[in-house]
């Protein structure tokens, strides 16, 4: 299957079972068939040792994994945007007139808090980057929960535990980082706009005033 979570990648084996393929080709814009579509029948090829999973169930587990992943890896770098824009916007209340030092407060108060959370969600602390113990980031216990989807056998009871892990911590950071992102930044950028603060990126387009 395609990749729920990656543009570019790929996803777990297909089920057995017959399938239908076609091609196309795209020239300046227009779609044109390449000869008629072709039906063939996947089929397994080898026997385990261990006693098999049941398909349906395996193919399902893969999918909830790759929505899982592509939440994560979406708030993640939603969170990196937007700190990225709180970066700007910090430079531009340093270099401009207007607005005031609450304002640069309240930016580098939200930047700190979306910082924490995207250490929770995909690493990056002091810590590992030194190579000492730390915690699991979310993000890596999502990936573990995938590592077997190139396995014809399925996930591991230890794959499951990763999956249910990863979901349950996700979830505990998910309403406020959607909160932190979709209210109190949405705030900020309203009180910048008030204050006539330079244009920058991720802002709506200034009103013009008369």
């Amino acid at each position: 299957y395609s990749s729920i979570s990656d543009a570019a990648g790929s996803g777990s084996f297909v089920l057995p079972g017959k399938y239908r393929v076609s091609a196309e080709k795209r020239l300046r814009d227009k779609v044109t068939a390449i000869g008629e579509p072709q039906t063939f029948e996947v089929a397994s090829m080898l026997k385990g040792s261990l006693p098999a999973q049941n398909r349906q169930e395996v193919g399902q587990y893969y999918r909830s994994v790759g929505e899982l992943k592509r939440a994560v890896g979406g708030a993640a770098g939603k969170s990196e945007e937007v700190r990225t824009q709180l970066s700007e916007i910090k430079a531009a209340l340093k270099q401009s007139s207007r607005g005031d030092g609450e304002l640069f407060d309240e930016a580098r108060a939200l930047e700190l808090k979306l910082k924490d959370i995207g250490e929770l969600l995909t690493g990056g602390t002091v810590k590992s980057r030194f190579n000492e113990p730390d915690l699991i980031s979310i993000m890596g216990r999502v990936d573990r929960a995938g590592r077997a989807m190139r396995s014809t056998y399925g996930p591991t009871k230890t794959h499951r535990q990763d999956y249910q892990i990863a979901r349950e911590e996700f979830q505990a950071v998910y309403g406020r980082l959607k909160k932190l992102i979709e209210v109190d930044f949405v705030s900020l950028q309203k009180k910048l706009e008030s204050a006539g603060l330079p244009w920058t990126p991720g802002r709506p387009i200034p009103k013009l005033k008369k």
